[in-house]
């Protein structure tokens, strides 16, 4: 008994964070002085309160969303004959043929498979060129330019 007696002062006197946070009192907008009614169009408090929750689900949530999609559909629309791609199932391939909403992948020698083109995933040509300034002359064992399907099938052939 005497813990709900403390939870309930703490809740009356506002000791409890969250009802003590100035974001919930600003919410809560100030009493009107003297105890009467508020002033009508006074309580601007929940207004602001709403209008920092949608900003922080514009910036944390929306706008990352619409960058990814932006991304995703430059990537789609660079992709060419002999790009190492990987798709959303975690299929690794090589595009034999692309069409304009499928793309025909060669994931073993002789072994062709045609998945949708929004499947794909991201582009492993693009993330497996050398850096600038990087010696070319390396083969595909020591980590040079060779191809991502090149290292898999010599690690496996291996």
């Amino acid at each position: 008994m005497e813990i709900y007696q403390k939870i309930g002062t703490r809740l009356i006197t506002g000791g409890i964070i969250v009802l003590g946070s100035p974001a919930f009192l600003l919410a809560m907008g100030s009493p009107a002085p003297g105890g009467g009614q508020a002033k009508p169009g006074a309580d601007w408090g929940g207004l602001v309160m709403l209008a920092a929750i949608f900003a922080i689900f514009y910036f944390l949530l929306i706008r990352p969303q619409q960058k990814r999609t932006k991304e995703h559909q430059e990537l789609l629309k660079s992709l060419k004959r002999g790009d190492d791609v990987i798709t959303t199932g975690g299929i690794f391939g090589r595009i034999a043929e692309i069409d304009e909403g499928t793309v025909m992948l060669e994931v073993a020698e002789k072994v062709k498979i045609k998945v949708a083109r929004d499947q794909i995933a991201a582009n492993r040509s693009m993330e497996l060129k050398p850096a600038p300034g990087k010696d070319e002359k390396k083969g595909p064992d020591q980590g040079g330019s060779g191809s991502f399907l090149d290292k898999l099938r010599g690690k496996m052939g291996s």
